[in-house]
C-alpha cells in the first residue's frame, strides 16, 4: 500500500480546508446545483491550493466559484 500511495500527493485536512469545503457546498447549493460530499472535498482542495481540477464530470463542479476546470467535452 505504501508503494502504491507514493505515486499520489496526499493533502491533509485542516481548518482552512474544512472551511473551504463548507463554502463550496453552500455555494453549489445556492447556485441550484447539488454536490456530493466527496466531490465537494475534491473541489475545495483544488480551490484552496489554486490548482485546476481535471475531470470527466464537469457538470458536477459547475456550481463551485473559483474552481478552474479542465475537462474534455
Amino acid at each position: 500500500m505504501r508503494e502504491y500511495l507514493e505515486r499520489f500527493a496526499i493533502m491533509p485536512y485542516d481548518r482552512d480546508l474544512c472551511m473551504k469545503w463548507a463554502e463550496v457546498t453552500v455555494a453549489a447549493q445556492a447556485a441550484g446545483r447539488r454536490i456530493d460530499c466527496a466531490d465537494a472535498w475534491i473541489a475545495a482542495t483544488a480551490v484552496l491550493i489554486e490548482s485546476p481540477l481535471i475531470t470527466h464530470n464537469r457538470n458536477v463542479y459547475l456550481g463551485v466559484p473559483g474552481l478552474m476546470l479542465i475537462s474534455h467535452g
